[in-house]
C-alpha cells in the first residue's frame, strides 16, 4: 500500500493513526502523548472556537483598559518622582509590572493563534513542523505560563503590602523600600526560573504518522512531548505558595480590628 504526502485540502476520515516504522518503536505514553497533542492541535473544535473567535475579541477588548493603566501609573510615577526627588515608589513600580505581564500574556498567543486557527493554515495543513513546535511552545506556553505566574505572585505581593500598611504602620523593618524591591526581584526570578523549565519540558521530536484515512492512507508528522519536573513546580509556585500566604493574609486582617473611617458623632 502506497502512502501519499497528506493533502491539506482533502477531506479525510481519519479511521486509525499508528506510528511508524512499527508500533513496537514507541512506548504507550509516547502513543498516547502522539494522539493528545495531534487532537489538540486539529481536532478540537472547542480550541477552534476559543482561539480562533473569543481570543481575538478578548484582545480588541482588553486593549482600551491596559493601555490606560499603563499610561496613568507612569504619569503618576513620573509625577510623584519628580515632586519628592527621591526613587520611584516600588508599589507603583510594581503595578507597572502587573499590567506589563498583562500585556505579554495577552499578546504572545497572538501569532500562533492567528495562523494557525484564525487563517486556518494549521488547520487545512495537518505535517507539524519543527519551527512551528517552538513557536507553540514560547508562544502558547512558556511565555503566557511566565507572566501568569508572575501575576499570581505580584498580586500576593500586593496584598501583603497592603495588610502591613492598613493595620501595621509601626513596622518599618517589613516595609521598607529594599526588602518590597527584593520581594519583587525573588517573584521575577521565580517566574523565570519556571519559564525555564516549561521551555525544557518538551522533548522537541517529530513523529511519521500513517494516517489509515479515506479514500486512502496518508503520510503526517506530529510532534510528541514528555512532561519531566513542571507540574510539581507548577503545584508548588502556582497553588501552594500563594494559597498558604493569602490564608495567612485573610486570617490577619480577620483578627485586626475594623477601621471605621466615619467621623464620631458629637
Amino acid at each position: 500500500m502506497q502512502l501519499v504526502q497528506i493533502d491539506g485540502d482533502a477531506d479525510l476520515t481519519i479511521h486509525n493513526i499508528s506510528i511508524l516504522p512499527s508500533d513496537q518503536c514507541a512506548t504507550e505514553e509516547q502513543r498516547s502523548n502522539v494522539g493528545f497533542m495531534f487532537g489538540r492541535l486539529n481536532n478540537g473544535w472547542t480550541h477552534v472556537a476559543i482561539y480562533g473567535f473569543v481570543y481575538p475579541m478578548l484582545v480588541l477588548v482588553m486593549i482600551a483598559p491596559l493601555s490606560a493603566v499603563m499610561l496613568g501609573m507612569s504619569k503618576r510615577e513620573k509625577r510623584e518622582g519628580e515632586s519628592r526627588y527621591v526613587s520611584p515608589n516600588p508599589l507603583y513600580q510594581l503595578i507597572s509590572l502587573l499590567c506589563f505581564c498583562a500585556w505579554m500574556s495577552l499578546l504572545a498567543p497572538l501569532p500562533f493563534s492567528c495562523w494557525y486557527y484564525v487563517l486556518g493554515d494549521g488547520l487545512r495543513h495537518m505535517n507539524q513542523s519543527i519551527a512551528m513546535c517552538h513557536l507553540f511552545r514560547n508562544t502558547m506556553e512558556v511565555i503566557p505560563h511566565t507572566t501568569d505566574t508572575l501575576i499570581t505572585l505580584c498580586s500576593v505581593i500586593l496584598a501583603g503590602a497592603r495588610f502591613l500598611t492598613q493595620y501595621h504602620r509601626n513596622t518599618l523593618k517589613l516595609r521598607t523600600v529594599e526588602r518590597f524591591s527584593r520581594a519583587i526581584l525573588f517573584v521575577i526570578l521565580l517566574s523565570v526560573i519556571l519559564g525555564g523549565l516549561r521551555f525544557f519540558e518538551h522533548d522537541v521530536a517529530l513523529y511519521s504518522l500513517c494516517m489509515d484515512t479515506e479514500p486512502g492512507p496518508y503520510w503526517a508528522r506530529v510532534i510528541q512531548s514528555q512532561k519531566i519536573f513542571l507540574p510539581l513546580a507548577d503545584l508548588f509556585a502556582q497553588f501552594i505558595l500563594p494559597g498558604a500566604a493569602l490564608i495567612l493574609i485573610h486570617i490577619g486582617f480577620n483578627r485586626e480590628r475594623v477601621i471605621d473611617c466615619q467621623p464620631d458623632e458629637q
